[in-house]
């Protein structure tokens, strides 16, 4: 354990009893000389801190409750105890820091509220507010696990088309609980895990990577809702002819400046116009279709463009992930620009209404590693039950 040698930043002892000890790996929470909380400073800042939108000062309160509450429920020590009773002092922490002490009564569910994919009424409240602002609600249809975003002044849900794809969407300091925070200024480990997640799709595509690679210039590949151009650089790196379909003019023209590349703007409706009729052998929806008003059309038009051998791959957020009983409102993929919420269940019923069937579906979970562990995240994400889903999808 040399390279966990404090660095001889070790902060003073906290009001809990413990300390942080800073490392030149990371950050660990100490109490009586046991490690309680550990996560690496790129996680620390760029996973736990910035998707649960709270400080460095307000995260290491959040640790310090957890292992206070496992101290004054269980009597032991955070690290001692099993994965269960850690799940408690998680959500009492969430609790007590997050919710400031009391969690809100969830409101009546109300026949007004819509209906999900399959015309079923809402029967449960996932989130009363989306990180304490009352404007937006979720609900959903727990035995069809999938919800939706509803606007509680209006009983309705909440309409793809009020949503503004702008400059101010993609920028560092926009609105709270919307948008990809800092998306241009963390273009590093976004490129390295758009390079990853193709890793995964080639890996999971069966017999389609070696023909793809072996002559990677035939292969067509478009990235819906492409962005600034992250996944086509993957698509590039692989040798692929690659396109790329955005609403926003503002990320489009980011995209030319910052990479070179042209991308078409406009919908899937009219996709067939612009690209000539083309078929493509890989469509992906990175973090898209929680943003669509009809996802089933809509994947249905994307479906017409598919190659007989192709793919389509989804990756967004799991509504029957375990952060969510842990977090509930404060869920960081609950936000006001995600109007729709699958899970492996449910996404499978919407690529299924388009004649696609899964080829390959994983989740995963990292937010709360340094204080469940590798190995239940891990167990978590292998039973879907993982924040983070990716389905691929071929003609059924």
């Amino acid at each position: 354990m040399q390279s966990l040698k404090p660095s001889g930043q070790t902060q003073p002892t906290s009001q809990k009893g413990g300390n942080w000890v800073e490392t030149t790996l990371g950050i660990l929470y100490v109490v009586d000389g046991n490690v309680q909380f550990a996560d690496d400073w790129d996680h620390w800042k760029n996973a736990f801190c910035r998707l649960l939108e709270i400080s460095d000062d307000k995260a290491r309160q959040y640790v310090e409750e957890c292992v206070t509450v496992g101290h004054q429920v269980f009597g032991k020590l955070f690290h001692e105890l099993p994965s269960e009773s850690r799940l408690v002092c998680l959500t009492q922490a969430t609790t007590n820091v997050l919710f400031g002490g009391e969690r809100p009564q969830l409101a009546k569910i109300a026949d007004s509220w819509g209906t999900d994919l399959q015309g079923a009424k809402p029967n449960r409240v996932y989130a009363q507010s989306i990180s304490g602002d009352a404007s937006r609600m979720v609900v959903g249809n727990v035995e069809n696990e999938y919800a939706w975003l509803l606007d509680p002044k209006t009983q309705k849900p909440v309409d793809a088309h009020s949503i503004v794809y702008d400059t101010s969407y993609y920028s560092s300091g926009g609105e709270a609980h919307y948008g990809p925070k800092h998306y241009m200024a963390q273009a590093d480990w976004r490129l390295e895990k758009s390079a990853r997640l193709m890793r995964t799709v080639l890996d999971n595509s069966g017999e389609r990577k070696a023909k793809w690679l072996a002559e990677p210039s035939k292969i067509n590949a478009i990235d819906f809702g492409s962005g600034i151009g992250y996944f086509r650089k993957a698509f590039s790196d692989l040798g692929f002819n690659h396109f790329g379909i955005e609403l926003s003019t503002d990320i489009i023209q980011k995209c030319k400046e910052t990479f070179g590349y042209d991308t078409w703007h406009c919908d899937v409706s009219d996709l067939g116009k612009v690209s000539g009729g083309r078929k493509f052998h890989l469509i992906t929806l990175w973090d898209v279709i929680e943003h669509l008003s009809e996802p089933v059309e809509q994947i249905r038009q994307l479906r017409t463009h598919l190659a007989d051998d192709g793919l389509i791959v989804i990756r967004t957020p799991n509504v029957v992930a375990h952060e969510i009983d842990i977090l509930g409102d404060f869920y960081p993929s609950f936000k006001f620009d995600h109007i729709q919420y699958f899970s492996p269940k449910s996404l499978e019923f919407c690529m299924s209404q388009s004649g696609l069937k899964p080829v390959y579906v994983e989740t995963a979970s990292h937010l709360f590693k340094g204080l469940l562990g590798a190995d239940f995240t891990y167990k978590q994400g292998h039973s879907l039950h993982g924040a983070d889903l990716i389905g691929i999808y071929a003609p059924s």
